[in-house]
């Protein structure tokens, strides 16, 4: 079998949406399989993961990006991109390839239709069957027109197979569809951890808040957090914040740390290679994003055996159950994630059992090989 995955993701060189993709097409290899994998050039900070699929037989594909579009010049140059001949293109090699079947990765939900019509238009002339996963959208205040959302219809229709990361997600797209997605799937992600064991609970007096995402407010709410944090009832208490990762705004958070009076409280980690570390500190992990597909992190957090404080975005609610795993705002906001916040301290003193109870749910829950159910059901479609 030939299969081709294509990576859309143009933010950074690796992110969490990438791991999926990248363990199937591992797994696709060393089962004899032909391999071709699509993704951006990032030059010499390629991710070590991708790159390491060669050592699997995978062929790598780069692509070229843009970082910004507001240089005219970069502007002229998609306009005039877009408009030469379909087969002269990025996507050139993938046609050639001639795949049995071809994987999106689409870390958005309307990334690939908003911005991949040449890609569309190549796989439609040539008749070529393709899957699509969509790893995250936000549950309101998406602005879709009655174009994209046409176009985005025939494409999910077309698709062998629409995969989603939640139930929740697939739902609040065919909202914004105004369709119901009949050829659907839910696939997990792997999680990133060595071991699925509990890890032991801090004995620390001071209370370990951990925050394990990108750190970039649209999306991850870390700047709601600061400024709930800031006010008078947490103000008092003993605790610290650990933000675990890196992101575009990483100098404003410093700067909104500083301006609520809370800076010799948080501190800024960066990445961590093992996730486990981070619980070795923390005794509980707030997760205020405003959207979600299904949190890897929180996933992993529950492993570990910590609760999780969550607002109810995406898939949040599947995971985090009230005073059971944890805490559920109703809202992204400071007022309802506050108020999750102080339930969970007034159950302070049961933190390790909810963490017990957590790791219990999620261990039943998860899928330990989404890779192999993944690359199983694209099989299917050939065999």
């Amino acid at each position: 079998m030939r299969i081709v995955f294509i990576s859309l993701y143009n933010y950074a060189p690796w992110g969490g949406s990438e791991d999926l993709w990248v363990q199937t097409a591992a797994l696709a290899a060393k089962e004899g399989h032909d391999v071709l994998a699509s993704v951006f050039d990032f030059g010499k900070n390629n991710s070590k993961k991708i790159l390491n699929l060669k050592n699997y037989g995978v062929i790598l594909h780069y692509r070229k990006r843009i970082d910004s579009y507001d240089n005219l010049i970069k502007k002229a140059w998609l306009f005039f991109k877009n408009r030469i001949k379909f087969l002269k293109n990025d996507f050139k090699a993938i046609i050639d390839f001639k795949p049995d079947i071809i994987f999106i990765n689409d870390p958005g939900t309307f990334i690939y239709i908003r911005e991949y019509k040449e890609l569309q238009f190549l796989i439609e002339r040539n008749k070529l069957v393709y899957a699509i996963v969509c790893k995250l959208t936000p549950d309101y205040g998406v602005a879709i027109t009655d174009e994209l959302r046409h176009r985005a219809k025939i494409i999910f229709e077309n698709a062998k197979k629409m995969f989603f990361v939640s139930h929740r997600m697939q739902k609040n797209i065919e909202r914004f569809l105004a369709t119901r997605i009949e050829n659907s799937m839910i696939i997990q992600n792997p999680v990133n951890l060595e071991t699925r064991e509990i890890i032991e609970f801090p004995n620390e007096d001071s209370i370990g808040f951990a925050v394990v995402s990108h750190l970039g407010v649209a999306h991850k709410g870390q700047d709601v957090l600061m400024e709930i944090l800031s006010n008078d009832f947490w103000r008092e208490k003993n605790w610290t914040l650990n933000l675990y990762g890196e992101g575009s705004d990483k100098h404003y958070l410093k700067n909104l740390a500083n301006f609520f009076c809370i800076a010799d409280k948080v501190f800024f980690h960066g990445y961590v290679d093992k996730i486990q570390d981070i619980w070795l500190k923390n005794h509980i992990m707030l997760h205020p994003s405003t959207s979600e597909g299904m949190s890897k992190a929180i996933e992993e957090a529950m492993m570990c055996g910590r609760l999780v404080v969550a607002a109810d975005v995406g898939g949040n609610s599947e995971l985090v159950i009230e005073n059971k795993t944890g805490f559920i705002a109703d809202a992204p906001s400071v007022s309802s994630f506050d108020k999750a916040m102080r339930r969970a301290w007034e159950r302070r003193k049961n933190w390790k059992d909810l963490g017990i109870y957590a790791h219990n749910f999620i261990n039943n829950w998860l899928n330990e090989q989404p890779e192999k159910t993944l690359l199983d059901a694209l099989k299917s479609y050939y065999l």
